[in-house]
């Protein structure tokens, strides 16, 4: 900090807020900073509750501006014209600070010659994380980067860069104000501070979150309710296209279909903000340009007013995914009928080379041996006779492989919980890829495969600070997105932003009914508690989002649940859920694989007549149209998996090689989860890896497999298991 302390004015816009101004003010007044450096402006829209006089009497020092008319841009813009700082603070009355939040943000400025404008930490009343800055998505959306997410330092206290800051909370330098102008008067409120960031960085400045500064923002406390920001927010982003992008406007005229929601309000509402859009455009850009958009908006929207028109054509879109993935399933029966003969082949192929080199080892401790020439040569015999066999198949060429039909991404390897069934959490954290990689992995996975499904899988995905804007950059661009996650960090907050990503589909551990025994599994307590909210927000906030979007549970089938399976699936499915999907108990990780895990396991099914009356009763219920994931065969193939585990591993071929192609969070590329890598998206196309050598050894590997980590669902074939 130089030795001449800047001068810094504050503005609070105040409309009818008195019940705010006393924590807001009281904390001004506390601020760590010279107070001949500091000057306090309350512009006032017209309060009828008495914030003036209330303002006059207990804060004297305060600077009170009458403004008419009541808009809250154009109050700033006053305080502003009447402001004398090196720097000014544009503030929300609904915000209280500690004593030390000035500090930091002017330090920054100060250092950083060119940064036009930063913001701090701000946090909920709760503590939880509100915003660290705003993040663009590429439908024209910004949010804020870790709302909804408790503050555990997961950001770090260096500076951050943003794409726009937060306009509850933000200090801009003079120089940057003169050069990008006034808050657009337009907006009056929501999104003004969005358009002022596009001018302040398109003038060549930066702008930034300072962690090390920390306020408490109420959030929309000054507006009357979460549905009129709402509103505001959607009918401004298209003020901002219009001034900004105007030949995006027509295309992202419905947004994520707020607009277009059954709810007359937000109906009615569109045609009034599609007008004042229609309007900037015409104020903001030539006539003959802004012509040529307007016809195409005016298309855009009177397809947006026929709901008939509408409906059917989503309807159509929904035939035409359904035709499209029954068609890509009769493919891959078709293949896989094929390829059986072949895998099998090759796996005995394997299973010969083996036996190859445990003779040849044999041989080189004969050699080693003087007492055992005289069986030297008889085994060099056998040894040649098995090698002779083979020069017909070593080197067929291998079958081709098909595409994957899942792609995993595991953004983090980190989890909070101690769930007793895994043992990631028991792991070394390892090395995440930034969000650019993580970019690049998806850009290079949709070029190869086009649209995909992606599995969105961890650890705990949700603590990876900017999973939403990953889920969001891939749903953008037609990725089948599925999020799966133990469900305890989904706050009300946190599940809006999960739908604003364009998730598809979210997966949610539900080990059981019992609170005790869920959170017994999951190794903390509270967690069942969670999971339910997490399904309850989940389940209110998508009546308000426009593309389809289904919840679910995932249960682990095992002892402690055994007899409830049934009664769990029938609470998911009433509770207003779309799925519920079982998975038998397995065991993770090769690398410390036991042949006879299952025989000490305390999770372990040994009642099998408690596990077959479950299954015939999910059975039953699936029949009778249960939305249970499982199918029929599935669901009596667990039967006979807990019955025995090795029968069963050697009878069905595991399909893993042939199905996946899972993206660890350090870029290793897997076709199962529990052998060694195959490639590094990193380092090679994804193609290549796909086709490798090393690629293709791997699903040899895993097509002879028998060790017991089967998940019945995704790598045993249909078709196998009804033929049984």
């Amino acid at each position: 900090m130089k030795n001449n302390t800047p001068q810094v004015s504050i503005i609070v816009v105040n409309y009818n807020g008195l019940k705010f101004l006393e924590d807001c003010f009281t904390s001004l007044a506390q601020t760590d900073w010279p107070k001949e450096a500091l000057e306090v402006i309350c512009v006032d829209n017209g309060s009828t509750d008495g914030s003036q006089e209330f303002l006059k009497k207990n804060f004297p020092n305060v600077k009170v501006l009458d403004h008419q008319p009541n808009n809250y841009a154009a109050a700033n813009n006053a305080g502003i014209k009447h402001s004398s700082g090196d720097y000014v603070i544009l503030l929300n009355n609904d915000v209280k600070m500690d004593p030390g939040w000035l500090r930091p943000l002017a330090e920054a400025m100060e250092q950083n010659p060119r940064l036009g404008g930063v913001q701090p930490k701000l946090l909920y009343f709760d503590g939880m994380i509100q915003s660290l800055g705003h993040i663009k998505s590429p439908d024209f959306y910004w949010t804020d980067r870790g709302m909804g997410e408790p503050d555990l330092g997961q950001y770090g206290d260096a500076l951050m860069e943003a794409d726009s800051l937060c306009g509850a909370c933000a200090m801009y330098r003079r120089e940057c104000l003169d050069q990008a102008g006034l808050l657009d008067e337009d907006f009056n409120m929501f999104v003004e501070d969005v358009d002022f960031g596009v001018r302040c960085r398109d003038h060549g400045w930066s702008l930034a979150c300072q962690p090390q500064s920390r306020v408490r923002h109420l959030f929309h406390g000054s507006i009357a309710g979460e549905s009129q920001a709402r509103l505001l927010i959607e009918s401004n982003r298209l003020l901002l296209i219009a001034k900004h992008w105007p030949e995006k406007l027509a295309e992202n005229l419905t947004g994520r279909g707020f607009f277009l929601q059954p709810d007359p309000e937000k109906q009615r509402a569109f045609i009034p903000a599609a007008s004042k859009a229609c309007g900037k455009l015409l104020a903001e850009h030539p006539p003959e340009k802004a012509g040529r958009i307007l016809d195409d908006v005016f298309i855009k929207l009177a397809q947006a007013l026929d709901p008939q028109k509408d409906a059917l054509v989503r309807k159509a879109m929904l035939h035409q995914k359904e035709a499209a993935r029954e068609l890509e399933l009769q493919k891959e029966r078709a293949r896989l009928d094929l390829q059986d003969v072949e895998s099998r082949l090759y796996a005995e192929i394997d299973r010969l080379r083996d036996l190859v080199i445990q003779r040849e080892e044999e041989l080189r401790l004969l050699r080693e041996s003087l007492s055992y020439r005289c069986v030297l040569k008889p085994v060099q015999k056998a040894a040649d006779r098995v090698k002779a066999a083979l020069p017909r198949t070593r080197n067929a060429p291998p079958p081709s492989p098909a595409l994957p039909r899942i792609v995993s991404m595991k953004f983090t390897n980190n989890c909070q919980l101690k769930c007793r069934m895994c043992g990631i959490w028991s792991q070394e954290r390892e090395e995440e890829l930034p969000a650019e990689q993580w970019r690049k992995a998806i850009d290079k996975v949709f070029h190869w495969l086009g649209p995909y499904r992606l599995d969105i899988a961890g650890g705990e995905p949700l603590l990876r600070p900017d999973n939403d804007e990953l889920t969001a950059y891939a749903s953008a661009m037609g990725v089948e997105t599925i999020l799966l996650s133990n469900g305890a960090l989904i706050t009300k907050a946190r599940a809006r932003k999960l739908l604003d990503s364009g998730l598809d589909s979210i997966h949610i551990s539900l080990d059981s009914l019992h609170p005790e025994v869920h959170d017994r599994m999951r190794g903390k307590a509270g967690t069942f508690a969670k999971a339910i909210k997490a399904l309850k927000h989940l389940q209110e906030l998508r009546r308000y989002r426009d593309k389809e979007f289904s919840i679910g549970a995932a249960t682990i089938v095992m002892a402690p649940n055994v007899e409830e399976l049934p009664a769990l699936a029938e609470f998911v499915y009433k509770g207003g859920a779309d799925f519920i999907s079982f998975q038998a108990l397995d065991q993770n990780f090769h690398n410390k694989y036991d042949p006879q895990w299952f025989a000490s396991n305390p999770y372990w099914i040994k009642d099998l007549d408690a596990l077959n009356r479950s299954m015939d009763k999910l059975r039953a219920m699936k029949l009778r149209g249960a939305p249970i994931d499982n199918s029929p065969a599935q669901l009596e193939a667990v039967k006979r998996y807990f019955a025995d585990p090795r029968d069963f591993c050697r009878r069905f071929q595991c399909l893993s090689g042939e199905k996946n192609f899972i993206i660890k969070n350090n870029g290793d590329v897997l076709l199962c989860w529990n052998l060694p890598p195959v490639g590094n998206i990193l380092h090679d196309a994804p193609e290549r890896i796909w086709k490798s050598s090393e690629a293709e050894k791997r699903r040899k590997q895993i097509a002879a497999c028998t060790r017991t980590c089967r998940i019945l669902s995704c790598h045993v074939t249909e078709e196998a298991l009804q033929n049984a």
